[in-house]
């Protein structure tokens, strides 16, 4: 509990499932340092023309110490599953703390993305098989 002094935790998730399902794995006394959001996801473009991703809306500009990316989800389709990265970390990257780490849980495709054109502002320090871990660094001139 002294680790989280002065610290506040934002968590933004899709559904209002998702917030009951946070709100009951954290303990009680943490919850006074939590946002709990519940923000549907648009889908956007990032990165490139034609690569889409889903965005949660209005995310805070703030110096962030550390960003969990474990969502949003994806949906069916009559032809299977649509599940698009998460772009919110393209507009969030300039507010994100240098040698801040991002944690990505097993989104292959939000990993391959963030590797192809993140690469030179966060590189991957940590990976296993359902993980990555990225850390934000100073641009090089």
């Amino acid at each position: 509990m002294l680790a989280l002094a002065g610290n506040n935790v934002l968590t933004v998730e899709q559904s209002e499932e998702f917030i009951a399902i946070a709100r009951s794995l954290i303990p009680k006394e943490l919850q006074a340092t939590i946002e709990f959001s519940h923000r549907p996801a648009e889908v956007v473009q990032c990165f490139a023309p034609y690569q889409y991703c889903l965005n949660f809306p209005d995310i805070p500009s703030i110096p962030y110490d550390l960003v969990v990316i474990d969502g949003p989800d994806g949906w069916e389709e009559p032809n299977g599953k649509i599940d698009l990265p998460n772009g919110n970390i393209v507009e969030l990257l300039d507010t994100i703390k240098i040698g801040a780490k991002i944690y990505l849980d097993g989104r292959k495709t939000s990993s391959w993305l963030y590797r192809k054109y993140l690469l030179e502002r966060m590189p991957l320090v940590e990976h296993g098989k359902n993980y990555g871990i990225f850390e934000k660094i100073a641009l090089k001139k």
